[in-house]
């Protein structure tokens, strides 16, 4: 898709969001999709630092083997409950992403420009957390990982809404996405209108 193309898809899929009247979306759909999400970014967030931990294992490896039961309680279950915390955090905004997935994104022209260039975004910021949290782990003590996972996830974070930002503002689509925010937040399309008046 062309830049002259984007602009008139953009232009027809603010129109169309306008009148658009979509079905509430079955239970077992939303929830099982958000089950799915969640435990993706689960496991995204947690297995960096599983790994970072395993690589600096032989430098505890007679600490290891004397008190095994430690490494569990002070590296699996601390960053098992961080990356719970920060999936839990982010839960709003998987749950927006399921309804754009199965409802928006089918009668939106530019639905599959946004899925890709979002998912092309997050690859960026989610390499250097990975080499982050790698590179961190070989200086901190494996009692000390849950913190190092939590500085990395935030900075992570940042990185990928800074991003998304960019690019959702070089494409020029901040009335497109508000309109499609009244469907998160029952906002109606009148005061939508109003504030981009």
């Amino acid at each position: 898709m062309n830049t002259r193309e984007l602009k008139q898809a953009i232009l027809e899929d603010i129109e169309t969001l306008k009148h658009l009247d979509l079905d509430i979306m079955e239970a077992r759909l939303y929830y099982g999709e958000l089950r799915r999400y969640a435990a993706v970014l689960f496991l995204l967030v947690w297995l960096p630092t599983v790994v970072g931990q395993c690589l600096t294992l032989p430098l505890y490896w007679s600490q290891f083997l004397r008190e095994p039961n430690d490494f569990l309680v002070f590296v699996f279950i601390p960053t098992a409950l961080m990356a719970l915390f920060w999936t839990l955090f982010c839960l709003s905004a998987i749950a927006q992403l399921v309804v754009f997935q199965n409802q928006l994104r089918p009668v939106l022209k530019t639905g599959d420009h946004l899925y890709h260039s979002t998912l092309s975004q997050c690859q960026v910021p989610y390499a250097l957390f990975v080499g982050s949290v790698l590179l961190i782990m070989q200086f901190v003590p494996f009692y000390a990982a849950f913190i190092a996972q939590g500085v990395c996830v935030f900075i992570l974070l940042g990185a990928l809404v800074t991003m998304i930002d960019m690019e959702m503002n070089r494409i020029g689509i901040s009335t497109l996405l508000s309109l499609m925010q009244r469907y998160f937040d029952k906002k109606p399309v009148n005061d939508v209108e109003k504030t981009h008046s």
